[in-house]
């Protein structure tokens, strides 16, 4: 076990268990000088404290007070606060007083996913580094990244004192990425950033981003317990036998701190050094929402005003079921933060050569259709199409390094869904085929300002079939607000697909410049 990965379990087990000596209020770091609270909404503060004891918040005029439960736990909500820039001081007091400086109140935003959401600041296209580095003294963005990987077994309430990462503004986060120091896939989410700095340039007020990713993970693994079985996913959460192994487990790890602090402290006044070594610890138990349990749950209850989620590329192989696993994330996500209305984006994955099973495409018509079906079925969901920012050059990679449009596109659906401005968040969608002799009409939802192509070249990937199964390749023309698309040696054809491919990046747009959304073989009437 690495020395990371060792303080990283420590961490985890120190927190799930408790410590007699720690009598004093603690908190969670999510809580901590710096936060963005949310406004408009009676925003939870929390932590623990000795059993019985009594705790006091206070801020912005406020004072609140909990009793600390049996199992040490208090929590209390402030009354609705309206945005502010100025950071003023929270103070939580018990047997001790905690001050936190510099508290503002605005939107909070949960950016979660796996690797293309991890994706940092310093890895992103030159021209895009260019405005983020130049967004150094933006004093309105605000980031908190959970930085430590860790699925659990079980709920952590607090992973030992760090729960998660640290509040940072734009200045002092942006240096560090500028300067290379925070790894590719290690926080400070590129789209998260370029989220929010567009939230902050439009709203003026404090944005709030909160960081959770982890690349390769399963969707599956960020859903609570409930959901997972309440949509019929196969679920294996720990059982009664795995929690008494993982007690014992814990046990261990504990008997073994208390036992090299006791001997360190002894070598300190003898003037020896006495390593720490870990003879028999052995990584837990993860059950299979692991994430969720490690780096979600420590985050519950914030107030979040909503989610901008990227992930799927690891759900390529197992799509059966990826849309009851998405409802069941934002349904349980929306279920556990106590907010049934949380807007939640979708970030539609994006084309790449790799989404391959037992050598046949499988990517768009089990991931895509899954996504755009969930927007259409759940309130507040909306999918955001990203075909349009990546090209060829960019298929080595699973990863497109253009996220700021990708950033921008979520900021544009919070601004129109969540906060009511006038600003096109959406191209056109597949609306109805019609055949006239040999050719297809197609007609479309969604257009603003009438159609076009983004390259100003003919329009590309559409297609035509008689059978649904053999597709050729179709001329495809702009007539107004419809589509005329032939194809030679198919006099009568039947369905229509657009961009239906996982290289596919179509052409067509609306004159705002958003991507019409892909389509599945659509039949022609």
């Amino acid at each position: 076990m690495t020395r990371k990965r060792l303080l990283m379990t420590l961490m985890l087990i120190l927190g799930t268990i408790p410590i007699a000596t720690r009598a004093d209020v603690r908190l969670p770091n999510i809580i901590s000088s710096g936060m963005v609270l949310q406004r408009g909404v009676k925003a939870p503060v929390w932590g623990k404290a000795a059993a019985g004891e009594q705790v006091t918040v206070t801020f912005a005029g406020q004072t609140k007070h909990a009793t600390a439960g049996k199992d040490g736990r208090w929590q209390v909500h402030l009354e609705p606060l309206e945005a502010t820039n100025e950071g003023r001081e929270l103070r939580i007091k018990g047997n001790n007083e905690i001050r936190l400086s510099d508290v503002v109140v605005g939107e909070v935003w949960l950016a979660s996913g796996q690797s293309n959401m991890e994706f940092n600041i310093g890895q992103v296209a030159p021209e895009a580094k260019k405005i983020a580095f130049a967004a150094k003294d933006n004093k309105l963005l605000r980031m908190f990244c959970v930085a430590e990987r860790i699925a659990s077994p079980t709920k952590c309430f607090f992973r030992g004192d760090r729960s998660a990462g640290e509040w940072s503004q734009a200045g002092e986060f942006l240096p560090k990425a500028e300067k290379g120091e925070i790894p590719p896939y290690y926080s400070h989410s590129a789209i998260g950033f370029f989220f929010g700095l567009r939230l902050a340039q439009e709203l003026q007020i404090p944005i709030g981003v909160i960081d959770s990713s982890w690349g390769g993970t399963t969707i599956n693994c960020w859903i609570p317990d409930e959901e997972m079985k309440e949509a019929g996913i196969r679920f294996s959460p720990a059982t009664e036998a795995q929690k008494k192994r993982m007690s014992a487990y814990q046990k261990r790890i504990v008997d073994s701190v208390e036992a090299w602090l006791k001997a360190a402290k002894d070598g300190v006044q003898h003037g020896e050094y006495v390593p720490f070594t870990a003879a028999d610890i052995r990584a837990p138990l993860r059950a299979v929402n692991g994430v969720y349990n490690g780096m979600i749950y420590p985050l519950v209850p914030y107030a979040f005003k909503g989610v901008i989620w990227y992930q799927g590329e690891t759900g390529a192989g197992a799509t059966k079921t990826y849309d009851k696993s998405l409802k069941g994330l934002i349904s349980g996500w929306r279920t556990v933060f106590k907010n049934p209305e949380m807007q939640f984006y979708v970030v539609m994955i994006a084309p790449w050569p790799g989404y391959k099973k037992r050598g046949a495409t499988v990517m768009p018509d089990l991931v895509w259709a899954k996504q755009m079906q969930v927007a259409d079925e759940i309130k507040g969901c909306e999918v955001i199409a990203i075909h349009d920012t990546t090209d060829e050059r960019n298929f080595a990679s699973i990863h497109p390094p253009g996220k700021m449009p990708v950033g921008n596109k979520l900021a544009a659906n919070a601004l129109r869904h969540a906060y009511g401005k006038a600003v096109p968040a959406a191209g056109p969608k597949f609306k109805s085929a019609t055949l006239d002799g040999e050719k297809v009409i197609i007609t479309f939802s969604g257009i603003d300002k009438g159609l076009s192509a983004r390259d100003n070249k003919a329009l590309t990937w559409f297609e035509l079939s008689s059978d649904n199964k053999t597709f050729v390749k179709a001329k495809a023309v702009i007539d107004g607000n419809t589509v005329i698309a032939t194809a030679d040696g198919i006099a009568a054809p039947k369905f229509v697909r657009m961009g239906w491919a996982n290289t596919a990046t179509p052409n067509l747009q609306d004159k705002n410049g958003w991507p019409a959304f892909p389509f599945s073989a659509q039949e022609i009437r």
